[in-house]
């Protein structure tokens, strides 16, 4: 059976305006300028579009085209990072770091995992704010594959894993039997958090948003939601899960999968907890298989 939390980063980025049109894609390899007149000279020149560097971000590209009109392409997520001073694609591949921390070679937000031996198992930074998220108790060393780090055994019958995204993070924590089911811990798990420069709060409709001294929103997290692994009447009633080595092969999807009962998690925060509250009927109930909660900064 499965508990799972899922926390990830919710940082937006300001849209461009100024009358300029959007495409659907984003372009290919093509010329690029620095700013938007050496970018319109240069596209009457070759006939072709030219990239204006100085309008690029996480999502949006800008080309000036020989008409002399601009075309910006935006995506939905994501799709580069600056990275010491350069572009890169995103590539949420889980590295280790001179610290013996791990992080994802290149996201939009700052983040680090533990290397085992600590109880911050999750950090994200942005722009001098972050948030941490502890575990009760020392995390072993993890096993890392690709954009997860999974750490073993953090109570008995129940793995926790970690995994990058472009913008943030999730955990999720796999309860691998009724017997770890049954731990009263899980009935309502209190994770420490560490906040700099941002105040947690609980939102209206049940997530939580991390804001600064302005009032703006850093981080936010939609409400949690825990769901049932077992997606068909085929599936035994208690029969425990595979542990959580992969993520993509051992049915720990981030979200529920198609099929599954969902609940609602209740989720309270204080200055330095936050507490999710698993819906028992599900957690425990004889007829689950895996047990999964959710809640996404």
């Amino acid at each position: 059976m499965t508990l799972t939390a899922l926390l990830a980063a919710g940082l937006g980025i300001p849209s461009l305006s100024g009358g300029l049109t959007t495409a659907a894609a984003a372009p290919g390899r093509i010329r690029t300028a620095a700013g938007t007149e050496a970018a319109q000279e240069a596209a009457v020149e070759t006939g072709n579009p030219v990239e204006v560097l100085s309008l690029r971000d996480e999502r949006d590209s800008t080309v000036a085209n020989p008409d002399g009109s601009f075309t910006t392409t935006a995506s939905v997520q994501p799709v580069r990072a600056l990275k010491n001073g350069e572009w890169t694609d995103i590539d949420t591949t889980l590295v280790r770091q001179k610290d013996g921390s791990y992080a994802p070679k290149a996201a939009v937000a700052a983040m680090s995992f533990s290397g085992g031996g600590t109880t911050t198992f999750g950090t994200i930074q942005k722009d001098g704010r972050a948030l941490s998220l502890d575990w009760p108790d020392k995390l072993p060393e993890p096993h890392v594959e690709g954009s997860t780090a999974t750490y073993a055994d953090v109570m008995p019958g129940v793995d926790l894993q970690v995994t990058a995204s472009a913008e943030g993070f999730s955990h999720l924590i796999v309860v691998k039997d009724a017997e770890a089911a049954d731990n009263p811990d899980l009935s309502q798990l209190e994770l420490p958090v560490s906040a700099t420069s941002v105040d947690v709060q609980e939102s209206e409709d049940g997530g939580l948003t991390a804001t600064d001294t302005a009032g703006g929103t850093v981080f936010e997290a939609p409400a949690p939601l825990m769901w049932d692994s077992r997606q068909n009447e085929g599936d035994e009633p208690g029969a425990p899960s595979p542990t959580a080595e992969g993520p993509a092969d051992d049915g720990t999807a981030e979200t529920p999968p198609d099929g599954t009962r969902v609940a609602d998690v209740d989720v309270q925060v204080s200055d330095d907890t936050l507490t999710l509250t698993p819906d028992n009927s599900l957690l425990t109930g004889d007829d689950t298989v895996t047990r999964s909660t959710s809640t996404r900064w």
